[in-house]
């Protein structure tokens, strides 16, 4: 599944993404998409120096114990 999203952001900010995902040879949505991940990933690997086993253990609870749906499976 996959979600779109418009952002406005400022010509001459576009003007150099797109000049630098040509100079990579990929598309300018897979350049942003790459720097989304990029940052999500850094936000958790931070954010997962300070949780505990506790809170963790907080989240794990509100999670219910059902079977995944069918598309959902490990095979």
């Amino acid at each position: 599944m996959t979600h779109t999203i418009t952002i406005d952001i400022p010509e001459r900010m576009y003007q150099k993404a797109a000049n630098l995902a040509a100079a990579r040879h990929i598309s300018l949505e897979q350049l942003v998409q790459e720097q989304f991940y990029a940052t999500l990933e850094l936000y958790w690997q931070e954010r997962s120096k300070t949780a505990t086993k506790e809170e963790f253990d907080q989240v794990l609870k509100r999670v219910p114990d059902v079977e995944p749906e069918e598309y959902d499976r490990l095979h």
